[in-house]
């Protein structure tokens, strides 16, 4: 009896999956002999057009907020102004600074 069941669950499965298996198939040839695209012949390089530019991002440096700093301090210890680091940092109060808050710093050019 167990191998009658076995016969009957294959047999339930296995027509859907065959009929899914054809009609993919069945696609694919239709959509091969729909398709015009052929391959190209070797076609001659393009002429050289302006010339590309490659743009290096700017490092972005942080300094990490700790007990006791200021912008001032900050401006102070990496060269800049209070006002540089405020155009940096919009959303940054000055007077209420927290430790372990990010601050965006200028990176010095080259």
């Amino acid at each position: 009896m167990n191998a009658v069941n076995w016969r009957a669950e294959a047999r339930r499965y296995a027509v859907p999956v065959l009929l899914l298996i054809f009609v993919t198939v069945g696609a694919l040839i239709v959509r091969g002999a729909l398709d015009d695209s052929r391959p190209a012949a070797r076609a001659e390089p393009a002429p050289p057009g302006p010339a590309r530019v490659r743009v290096k991002r700017a490092a972005v440096k942080f300094h990490l907020v700790e007990s006791g700093d200021t912008l001032g301090g900050i401006a102070e210890r990496y060269g800049t102004t209070v006002a540089r680091l405020e155009d940096l940092n919009p959303s940054v109060d000055a007077g209420g600074l927290r430790v372990g808050q990010q601050i965006r710093l200028p990176v010095p050019t080259r």
